[in-house]
């Protein structure tokens, strides 16, 4: 998951936070969860899990548990050509660093100590991503219900006296 606000970071961080609420409530660990500030304009959560996915499911599971999360960037959902910055690389615009923050830091710290924190790669604490076996819960969001297909009706009666010219009956 991928929250930007370049006006607003506090939202972005705000959403960031409920989002891991939401994961931890559907069964993941703290250790479990990988939250991250990218360096410029906002936040990001990352989870490894041990199963494959399609780009497909994967984008029915994040858009679903980031839906009303106003500064979730749904467009990079699923989509496997979008790459995800390493921990402690440099964001090109800033100059600053994503780095890992856990639970504690995201939510008590201020915006601009995090920014301080991003300045240099080593200020970050080394966190070691756990794998996941998805809960139920959360790996059920993969699939997208089917929509039912109404098949189209004609009507009964055709009048063929109003066909365009030059078609057959």
């Amino acid at each position: 998951w991928d929250f930007d606000d370049k006006n607003d970071l506090d939202q972005a961080r705000e959403d960031t936070l409920v989002l891991c609420g939401k994961l931890l409530s559907l069964g993941l660990t703290v250790d479990q969860i990988q939250a991250s500030f990218s360096g410029m304009k906002g936040f990001g959560v990352e989870v490894l899990t041990n199963k494959w996915m399609s780009p497909e499911e994967t984008k029915n599971i994040t858009l679903s548990l980031a839906q009303g999360l106003k500064t979730n960037d749904s467009k990079i959902a699923g989509d496997p050509q979008r790459i995800v910055r390493i921990s402690k690389t440099r964001h090109m615009g800033s100059g600053l660093y994503k780095i890992p923050l856990n639970c504690e830091q995201l939510s008590d710290l201020p915006i601009e100590d995090i920014r301080n924190l991003a300045a240099d790669p080593n200020n970050a604490d080394d966190q070691i991503q756990v794998e996941v076996d998805l809960p139920e819960s959360i790996y059920s969001l993969r699939l997208t219900p089917k929509k039912e297909i109404k098949p189209l009706s004609a009507p009964i009666d055709l009048d063929y006296r109003s066909k365009p010219k030059g078609f057959t009956n």
